[in-house]
């Protein structure tokens, strides 16, 4: 009806069956009149559009994937991080939430030293173990003492996982998980020394 009001058909998108296969075509079109008002001609183009169609949806469901993807690590109770290395010096390029409630520090704070921001002092020598672990081992588990931004620690249970991107290339980039343990290990030695005096009464 709009092409015989004289108006242009511009992008307009169909979807139409053919052979039993759902196909979309972008029709951009216009009809031509006479002086007296009476449509002569019409003309425009027809395009088979499925496979940009089918590229847009597939994006719209990466994007909905990563998003998603988003959203749970900044929900996750554990604290999370991710360090490239293949550059200079490691770099963080992401925290979430977590991470940043438990130790205060952002990507813009730990631009300049990495996570290594977290090490109370130099010449830990659980702290050396963790630095190296990537280059090592390619990861593992460690309890490590960590400093907050504002100068008070606590006892961390730090994970290094890598990712690997091709099988058998070295990983560039890993995921760590943080978890403060402070109070489980207090419980644990109240726990202890509980026993120890149930031990020593019997």
């Amino acid at each position: 009806s709009n092409q015989l009001e004289g108006k242009a058909l511009r992008g307009a998108e169909y979807r139409i069956l053919r052979k039993g296969v759902v196909r979309w075509l972008r029709l951009d079109a216009r009809v031509l009149f006479n002086s007296e008002g009476a449509p002569y001609a019409s003309f425009g183009t027809c395009q088979d559009v499925t496979e940009a169609r089918q590229r847009e949806q597939e994006l719209r469901n990466l994007l909905r994937r990563n998003t998603l993807l988003y959203e749970a690590l900044e929900a996750s109770p554990i604290g999370v991080v991710v360090v490239a290395t293949d550059g200079p010096g490691p770099e963080v390029f992401y925290v979430n939430t977590e991470f940043e409630r438990l130790t205060g520090h952002n990507l813009s704070s730990l631009a300049e030293r990495s996570v290594a921001a977290l090490q109370p002092s130099e010449g830990d020598a659980e702290w050396a173990k963790f630095t190296h672990a990537p280059q090592i081992s390619g990861g593992g588990a460690f309890e490590l003492n960590c400093a907050r931004r504002d100068g008070a620690t606590f006892l961390a249970q730090l994970e290094v996982a890598p990712v690997r991107d091709h099988p058998g290339r070295d990983a560039t980039v890993f995921v760590l998980n943080l978890r403060d343990i402070t109070v489980d290990r207090q419980r644990a030695e109240a726990l202890f020394q509980l026993q120890k005096m149930e031990g020593l009464g019997q």
